[in-house]
C-alpha cells in the first residue's frame, strides 16, 4: 500500500511528498524487516529529494538504504550508499552526516574483513562526533574499536579504547551501552585471571540496567556472567544466572536494535 501511493506520487510529480512518505516509512519497514519494499521506496525517496536540491535528506535516506543493505549482507552495495551520504556530508560541512557515514563505513569494512579500514574509520568517527560535541557518539566508536582491537588481540590497546567509552557512558548516564562496555572489558579481565574483577565489574552493570528495567540488557549482562561464573568453577550460580537470562528474554518486547 505504501509503495503504491509512492508510485502514485512519483507518478504527479509530487517530488516533495515522495521524499517525505519515503523517510516517514522507515520505522514501519525496520520494524516489519521488509526491506526489498523498503529499497524500493528509498530508491524513489532519494531521486526525489536530489530533485528537490535537499541534500542532508538525501544523504539520510543513502544512510538508511546502506543499512538495509546491511541487514541483507549486500556488504558492497551499503558502502556505495555509505560513501555518498559521506560525499554529501562533506560537501555540506555537515558534521553529524559524516560521523554518521564514517560509523557504517567502518561496519561494513570490518563485515567484509577489512580490519585496518575498519579501525580507521571507526577513529574518524570518533574525531568527528568529539568534533561537532556529541560524547555518546565518540564512546559508541570507542567501544566499537575496542571491540575489534579485542578480536585481535591487541588487548592493551582494547582496554584503553574500552576504558575511555566508559567513563563517557557513565558521565552521560547511559547504563545500556554502559553495561555492552563492561561486559567486553571484563572479558579481558577474565581472559588475563582477574576474576574478581571481571565479576565486580559486571555485577555493577547488572545493577544499572535493573534500574532500567530492561529485561533485555539485563539478560546480555546475566549471560556475561553466567558464562564468566561457570569458567570459574560456580557451575550453580551460572545455572541461576542463566535461568534468569532466559525468563527475561522470553519476555523482552524490545524491538530489533
Amino acid at each position: 500500500m505504501i509503495n503504491a501511493v509512492a508510485k502514485a506520487a512519483e507518478a504527479h510529480g509530487w517530488d516533495e511528498e515522495l521524499w517525505q512518505l519515503a523517510e516517514a516509512s522507515w520505522g514501519f519497514f525496520l520494524h516489519h524487516r521488509d526491506y526489498e519494499s523498503f529499497l524500493e521506496l528509498c530508491t524513489a525517496g532519494i531521486a526525489a529529494a536530489r530533485r528537490c536540491q535537499l541534500p542532508l535528506v538525501e544523504a539520510r535516506m543513502h544512510s538508511q538504504a546502506g543499512y538495509v543493505h546491511e541487514r541483507l549482507r549486500r556488504f558492497e552495495q551499503a558502502a556505495a550508499h555509505h560513501a555518498a551520504a559521506l560525499e554529501i556530508g562533506e560537501r555540506e560541512q555537515h558534521g553529524p552526516t559524516q560521523a554518521t557515514a564514517l560509523s557504517r563505513m567502518a561496519r561494513d569494512a570490518r563485515a567484509r574483513g577489512h580490519v585496518e579500514a575498519a579501525l580507521e574509520l571507526y577513529e574518524r568517527s570518533a574525531e568527528k562526533h568529539a568534533e561537532i560535541g556529541r560524547p555518546r557518539g565518540v564512546a559508541m566508536a570507542r567501544r566499537r574499536r575496542g571491540d575489534l582491537l579485542a578480536a585481535l588481540g591487541r588487548e592493551d590497546d582494547a582496554v584503553r579504547e574500552l576504558t575511555e567509552a566508559a567513563a563517557i557512558m557513565e558521565e552521560a548516564g547511559d547504563a545500556s551501552q554502559l553495561a555492552r562496555t563492561v561486559i567486553s572489558l571484563a572479558a579481558i579481565h577474565a581472559r588475563r585471571g582477574d576474576y574478581h574483577r571481571a565479576h565486580a565489574e559486571l555485577v555493577s552493570a547488572l545493577e544499572g540496567v535493573e534500574r532500567l528495567q530492561s529485561p533485555h540488557f539485563q539478560a546480555e549482562v546475566l549471560t556475561a556472567l553466567a558464562g564468566l561464573e561457570r569458567g570459574h568453577g560456580d557451575e550453580a550460580s551460572a545455572e541461576r544466572r542463566l535461568e534468569e537470562a532466559r525468563l527475561l528474554s522470553r519476555d523482552a518486547a524490545e524491538p530489533p536494535h
